[in-house]
């Protein structure tokens, strides 16, 4: 029986697969922090995460407590790391919960301190330095400066501080002056890491590198790396890279096939008119899905081994496809994006000018994830 609503079909060999490109890409005595916030960019993050696990990965790391929650109530016990903001009133929570907590300034760090000592709990920390992503993270003018913002803050009760990292903003642009900015980002880290030291701290960890930079800059992998997109299938730049395998393939079904005649309008807005006959699949999906609504006739689907284009706007449940002269009934599945078909979720990313990243973390909770192995295709 085939599919009766939109479907995300995650292929685990694809995840194993690529995991295993990550493995090979760095020192043997790296470890990798596998990235899953939003729900493991839309793949779903119970099946992502224990496939992992299966695979041998170190760490997670998620964006919110939420999401680290949820972990713990998959079943997953490896150390996740909490990337962004939690407030210091949960501290009791990330305390129990055994899950690390990123900090980011002066104000926080003792809030959460203090927090966590009312609380009764110790929770472990990574410091987070900007190097000139300018979102979160210590800064200062100089290594020096800033390790001594940083120095000011390691000794706070109820806080123990295990690693220190970074973010690079444009690890994924290989033009002269993005290269050069990269570098200077991966030296002010690793300086301020040594003025640390000078001054008698350590970290158990290590961390800079993204997708791109976990790629591209071995020089610094140091203990850790943190891979997101790649994990996926996607390469960081948004080329098709064939060292990796996409995972997701998205697929719906024909709802409905009818005929119109010139003249019929298409959809909300009437921004199709049929100039001929015309047959017009009306397929189950549409932006509450997840489906950009700025693919609205400019993407295609692919079904029965045909593209076929896609025509009108894309409503909140539907979108509707040409499908004159194809072979093609109620019922019959079409994949939007992934799988075998030409389309991946890169192409589709940028006929609405996005990156794919969005394309795959914009598919919805209503969507169901079907996990496959390849013994279970």
């Amino acid at each position: 029986m085939g599919i009766t609503q939109t479907t995300a079909f995650i292929d685990l060999d694809a995840i194993r697969h690529n995991f295993g490109e990550v493995r090979r890409s760095i020192r043997d005595n790296v470890a990798i922090m596998a990235i899953v916030k939003a729900d493991a960019y839309g793949h779903g993050a119970r099946g992502v995460c224990r496939e992992l696990v299966a695979c041998g990965v170190d760490w997670f790391g998620v964006a919110r407590l939420s999401e680290a929650v949820e972990l713990r109530r998959f079943g997953i016990v490896k150390p996740i790391l909490i990337l962004g903001y939690t407030a210091p009133a949960l501290a009791r929570t990330l305390g129990e919960e055994k899950l690390t907590q990123t900090v980011f300034n002066e104000d926080y760090a003792r809030a959460l301190s203090e927090a966590a000592v009312a609380a009764g709990v110790r929770i472990d920390c990574h410091i987070k330095l900007d190097t000139g992503m300018t979102r979160l993270g210590f800064y200062g003018g100089t290594p020096a400066e800033t390790a001594d913002r940083v120095a000011g803050i390691l000794s706070l009760p109820g806080l123990r501080f295990i690693g220190i990292f970074t973010h690079f903003s444009v690890a994924d642009e290989t033009d002269s002056d993005s290269v050069a900015f990269t570098c200077r980002q991966g030296d002010c880290f690793a300086q301020t890491v040594e003025e640390l030291k000078r001054r008698g701290f350590s970290f158990q960890l290590v961390h800079a590198c993204n997708s791109a930079g976990t790629l591209g800059l071995p020089q610094y992998h140091f203990d850790m790396v943190r891979p997101g997109i790649i994990l996926y299938g996607y390469a960081p730049d948004g080329a098709r890279c064939a060292r990796f395998r996409p995972a997701m393939e998205l697929k719906t079904v024909v709802e409905s096939v009818k005929t119109v005649g010139p003249g019929a309008a298409v959809s909300y807005g009437r921004t199709f008119v049929a100039d001929r006959e015309m047959r017009v699949a009306a397929l189950a999906a549409g932006y509450a899905d997840g489906i950009h609504r700025g693919l609205s006739g400019k993407s295609y689907v692919w079904i029965n081994g045909e593209l076929a284009p896609m025509i009108g706007t894309i409503c909140m449940d539907q979108m509707m496809v040409d499908v004159t002269g194809l072979p093609v009934q109620m019922g019959d599945e079409a994949t939007i994006f992934g799988g075998d078909s030409p389309i991946g979720a890169d192409s589709v990313a940028g006929l609405c000018g996005t990156i794919s990243y969005e394309c795959v973390c914009a598919v919805t909770r209503r969507v169901p994830r079907v996990y496959l192995h390849e013994e279970g295709r």
